[in-house]
């Protein structure tokens, strides 16, 4: 079996000689690419498959057939943290469309399918859902099994970008001050002062602070899946602390080294984690967000999850005046205009601020 690239029209086919079919050379050609490179790239790929018979009865496959194939490969590409979530949308997208033949799926069986999700889970989640279909029916597409991807033409949702909740300064140091006595309150001094994503503060180890520089540095997350190095270089980064909390921070080491461990003696899980439990076994995912709405709910303040201590970070920052660079290098974006769209809105009377001495 051979393969060949071909142009026709300003685009870039692949072409596949299946063989003599009834005395006549057959060939199937593979969806059109803007660059020869890419038409290249995928060759190989196409070439496996079809000896692998994945396209042996293309009238027959099922967008579950799609799905599985689809998925081996995509799988491989990302992260092992984001397994989970592709697993829980395609089983979403199964259970609903995936007995369906991939040459019969019409937007109109698409458009029902997230119609149907509407009334169950949110518009973001909809979307996310879309997202994964689209990519693997636009893969369909690349490999000549649909001559269209069906899910451009559907009408998406529109999501609204809920409020930012946050705790303001008084708060802040209300429920520092009702907690300073709990094992868990270096953990939310740290994501106070800090605003680093809960993942970072649970795969936060002690080999991670710098003392002589006071800074912590921000080098792997904790997910349900486990650990996971952070690859980015903005993700990867330093975060300054006030002294105050380092000297926290120390305290609290020394603690489980003199006091902690003596106390629970064989029942001590030694580790370099920093935010965990006296007997020394890190806090589970859920612990912090749940011990949240818990410590909301006695303090009589509104609920808020785990992710908006992030956010009451970063607004008290920028509502201090603190340059936007500098928020974006503390919370690890990837770009300034990231930090711009969630923070940069000034209230009335900043914008009075501004104006009084212009006009």
């Amino acid at each position: 079996m051979r393969g060949s690239i071909s142009k026709k029209n300003n685009k870039w086919y692949i072409v596949v000689d299946i063989g003599m079919v009834e005395g006549k050379r057959k060939q199937k050609w593979f969806s059109g690419y803007d660059r020869k490179k890419d038409a290249e790239k995928d060759l190989p790929e196409i070439l496996k498959r079809i000896q692998d018979n994945m396209f042996s009865d293309p009238k027959n496959m099922t967008v579950n057939d799609l799905l599985e194939e689809w998925y081996k490969t995509k799988k491989l590409t990302i992260r092992k943290s984001t397994i989970r979530s592709y697993e829980t949308i395609i089983s979403r997208i199964r259970d609903d469309v995936g007995t369906v033949k991939l040459k019969q799926l019409k937007p109109m069986h698409i458009q029902q399918f997230y119609n149907r999700l509407l009334e169950k889970i949110s518009v973001k989640t909809v979307k996310n859902t879309h997202g994964v279909l689209h990519t693997a029916l636009k893969h369909a597409v690349k490999m000549g099994l649909i001559p269209t991807n069906p899910t451009e033409f559907v009408d998406l949702p529109k999501y609204k970008k809920p409020e930012i909740s946050v705790f303001t300064k008084e708060q802040i140091n209300l429920f520092l001050d009702y907690i300073k006595d709990e094992e868990y309150y270096l953990s939310f001094l740290l994501a106070l002062t800090t605003g680093i994503r809960k993942g970072e503060l649970l795969g936060l180890k002690y080999e991670d602070i710098d003392t002589a520089e006071n800074v912590i540095n921000i080098r792997r997350a904790r997910q349900r899946e486990g650990m996971t190095e952070l690859k980015t270089e903005k993700s990867r980064r330093k975060v300054a602390v006030p002294p105050y909390v380092m000297a926290e921070i120390l305290k609290n080491k020394k603690e489980h080294k003199t006091k902690h461990s003596k106390f629970f003696a064989n029942l001590y899980e030694e580790n370099d984690f920093v935010c965990k439990h006296n007997y020394g076994v890190p806090y589970h995912v859920n612990y912090l967000s749940k011990k949240l709405h818990q410590l909301c709910d006695e303090l009589n303040f509104n609920k808020i999850r785990f992710h908006d201590l992030r956010h009451s970070h970063a607004t008290l920052l920028v509502s201090s005046g603190v340059n936007l660079k500098i928020v974006q290098d503390r919370l690890g974006h990837s770009t300034i205009s990231t930090t711009a769209d969630v923070y940069s809105h000034p209230d009335v009377k900043a914008q009075a601020d501004a104006i009084k001495n212009i006009f």
